[in-house]
């Protein structure tokens, strides 16, 4: 029996956290500055430890008008990327994660290069290599893309990680927000591309500031384990 991951985006203050902790069995914790604060993301540090949840560190760009997944301005990507670091290690201090996940465009940036700037893409990769060296974690990255057979080559452990409220191109690809289909909401189709993705990946995300996310969440839960799949890190 194959065993997946449900790992859900938390501690970014969409109110929900606490409820999905209790059917997720990973969770990204945002570090406060793409969204959420530092008090709240202590408060979230502690619910997973409270709850067994396996943490994992979540560091994002801080633009909070955009959560971090905007367009990252090159004059200041220098001291984004230092923040991210920065992020990290004040993360580091108050909990080992078992794994670090980029949030947002940082996360992009690795899964589809071609759509950023090469300056971009180099940095992206640097720092996140260098935080899987220096903290002996794993990356989680999006299954299938080219980075993750570049971090195995280098000597990263990689977690292939797949969507489960997230709409996929032909080509295998995300749809970029704010095009028609980026979130999915319609339970079958939630429920087809769960059992799709399954076979294929170690770790499915729900986001907690998708609509519905509680109820997806325990769709996700439930159709693996009606499936056959055990759920668990």
């Amino acid at each position: 029996m194959k065993r997946i991951d449900l790992n859900v985006d938390v501690g970014e203050g969409f109110g929900s956290d606490e409820a999905l902790l209790d059917l997720a069995t990973s969770a990204n914790v945002c570090c406060g500055q793409h969204a959420g604060s530092w008090e709240l993301t202590l408060r979230t540090i502690e619910h997973c430890n409270r709850k067994g949840v396996r943490i994992g560190v979540h560091p994002g760009f801080p633009d909070r008008d955009s959560m971090g997944r905007g367009e990252v301005p090159l004059p200041q990507a220098d001291g984004w990327f230092g923040e991210l670091r920065a992020q990290v290690d004040r993360f580091v201090k108050e909990q080992h994660p078992a794994y670090i996940k980029p949030h947002g465009a940082w996360y992009s940036m690795l899964a589809w290069p071609e759509n950023f700037r090469a300056a971009l893409v180099g940095r992206a990769g640097a720092t996140l290599a260098s935080l899987c060296f220096t903290l002996e974690i794993p990356v989680m990255l999006f299954a299938g893309a080219p980075s993750t057979l570049t971090f195995r080559k280098i000597g990263c452990s990689v977690i292939d990680e797949g969507f489960a409220d997230r709409g996929y191109t032909p080509d295998g690809q995300l749809v970029p927000r704010g095009q028609a289909g980026d979130l999915l909401d319609d339970p079958a189709q939630v429920m087809r591309q769960v059992l799709e993705l399954a076979p294929q990946v170690e770790s499915i995300c729900v986001h907690s500031d998708s609509p519905n996310s509680l109820q997806l969440a325990e769709l996700v839960l439930r159709t693996l384990r009606d499936a056959g799949f055990e759920v668990g890190a």
